[in-house]
Order: structure tokens, then sequence, then C-alpha cells
């Protein structure tokens, strides 16, 4: 199947109007998303230790699925309790919608 260029391609002002506001949504999700990861990154830190070098280490090359599994598992060890899977769930699913927007 060939693709109709035109398609892409704004034709009116209005439709210049919707593209940029989809650019603006696209871009507000990607950093949003990269917001979550370093709230969760600063949970995990402050769950492992006080001294911030030793947690910045552990987690430096961490991807996302790594650090999900890192908290539900230090935030059992520490509290007793377990992360609420729908909260889990949640953000796997926003990844991989976001994911699929962007990449």
């Amino acid at each position: 199947m060939k693709w109709d260029q035109r398609l892409f391609q704004p034709s009116s002002e209005a439709s210049d109007e919707v593209l940029k506001e989809g650019y603006y949504k696209l871009g507000l999700l990607s950093t949003l998303f990269a917001e979550m990861e370093q709230l969760i990154h600063e949970i995990i830190a402050e769950l492992i230790s006080d001294d911030t070098i030793i947690s910045s280490i552990l987690l430096q090359r961490n991807i996302l699925e790594k650090n999900l599994e890192l908290l539900k598992n230090l935030f059992e060890y520490r509290s007793g309790d377990k992360i609420d899977s729908n909260i889990l769930d949640s953000i796997y699913e926003i990844k991989d919608k976001r994911n699929q927007l962007i990449h």
C-alpha cells in the first residue's frame, strides 16, 4: 500500500493548529513521563539509604522495569506492606502507550 504524503501535510491554518497542539501534547507526555521516572528514582534512593552517592551508584543505569521491581521490593521490605498492583500496572500501561506514540 502506498502512503499518500498529502495526509501528513497541513492543508490549512486549522490543521496547523491541530498539528501544533499534537506536538505540544506529545512533548508534555514525554516531560511528565520523565518526571515520573525521576520521582520513582528519588523514592528508591530514599528507601535504599540516606547516602545519595550509594543510591546513585546503585541506580545509575536502571531501566524503568528494573526500578519498579526494586521499588516494589524495597517498599515491601521497609514497610511490610505491598504496593497496590494497580499502581504498577498503570505505570506499565502509561509506558507502553508513551512508547507507541514516541517510538
